[in-house]
Order: C-alpha cells, then structure tokens, then sequence
C-alpha cells in the first residue's frame, strides 16, 4: 500500500512539472512596461508617458497610456489588419485599417502602425522598407522617407544581438514630432485575453471611422 502511494505522489510530481514547463515555454501574452519622451518640435513642447503593453505574439497588441499620476491618456488596440484607439482627454474613438493615415489624427500626422508593431515585437524594420546599418553591437540605426529609428538593446545580449532581459531605448524622429521609448520590462500576462484584447467605443466618445 504504502509503495502504491509512493508511486501515486511521483506520478503527481512528475505530472505538475510537466505542466509547468509546457506553461513556461507555450506563453504567448506577454506584459512589457516602458515610457516615453514625446516632442511636439514644430510646439518645442515635450510629454512625459507611460506605456502598458500587452501583446499577444503576432496577433494583436494593446496599450495603455497613461501621464503623471496615472491620469489615463489614451488606449490602443492593433491587429493585423485593423487599429482602434480611444483619445480620453479629448472624448474621441477612432478605427481604420492598419495604415499610417489612421493615426493621423493622434500625431497630426501620418504614421505607419506597422512600425510600433515591429518595435514593440521586436521585429527588423528593414521588412517594413526601412534601410538600416548596425552603427555598434548593440545600436541599430533605420531610416526610411518617414522616419529615423533608432533601436539600442540594454543589458546583457543574447546570440541574435537581443537585449537579454527584453531592455532596450528606442528614438523615432522626423521633421515634426521626436518620441524616446524606454522599455523596461517584459512579464508573462496572466490576466484575461477576452477582456484585454477587445477595445469599444464609450457611448459619450465620438466615433471616427478611417476607410
């Protein structure tokens, strides 16, 4: 009897680490927390954020923005082919396909979503038509007819080049706007999908749809 049991409380301990490790290496939500530096130059005005990332590898990704003291700025939800983003101090919902012209009315100008979804997935940018040069080991620099795009891995690197602990400062600049982005962080997400990764416009929002 007491072998049985012995064999019994194996079988459980072999079966919890299995079931560990295959939660382990299947995670594909992640948490990152970064902030960031945005510059109006054409204002000479600058704006102090932070930026809850919530990313579900390849498929979507949601922000959140929020200024100091957790004043809520902005929520953003991407994915593959379409972006919605709520402006809170201002009321206002928009929706649009994923093309630089649905962000123009947050940046005043057009802005290519598919560039913050391959930073934030640490993708290269020369798929996005950038043309880029390893200025250091651990410096990227990208540029294309929109933008320059700086990409410098923090901490200790891994064999790609990756910053080992998911750190890295990232400077997208053109003529017009300047924005420096700390990541600083990247945690497995154990919240709810369902709820994370939906993003509707409130009643009193009003709703701007891009064709």
């Amino acid at each position: 009897m007491l072998n049985k049991l012995l064999g019994f409380a194996v079988i459980l301990m072999l079966a919890s680490c299995s079931h560990k490790a295959q939660n382990e290496s299947g995670v594909s939500v992640w948490h990152l927390t970064s902030k960031a530096q945005i510059t109006d130059k054409t204002k000479d005005s600058s704006h102090n954020v932070s930026i809850d990332i919530f990313v579900k590898e390849e498929t979507a990704l949601r922000m959140e923005v929020t200024a100091l003291l957790g004043y809520q700025v902005g929520s953003l939800l991407m994915t593959g082919n379409q972006i919605k983003y709520a402006v809170h101090p201002n009321k206002y919902f928009i929706q649009g396909p994923l093309l630089p012209k649905t962000l123009k009315p947050l940046f005043k100008q057009e802005v290519d979503p598919r560039l913050l979804w391959s930073v934030v997935h640490d993708q290269s940018l020369a798929r996005r038509g950038f043309q880029c040069v390893q200025k250091e080991p651990s410096v990227e620099l990208c540029k294309n007819n929109l933008a320059v795009v700086e990409i410098e891995q923090r901490g200790e690197l891994d064999a790609s080049g990756k910053s080992k602990d998911h750190q890295k400062k990232v400077t997208i600049e053109n003529s017009q706007i300047k924005m420096v982005w700390i990541f600083k962080s990247k945690e497995p997400f154990e919240g709810s999908q369902s709820e994370t990764f939906v993003l509707n416009s409130p009643k009193e929002y009003k709703l701007l749809t891009i064709k």
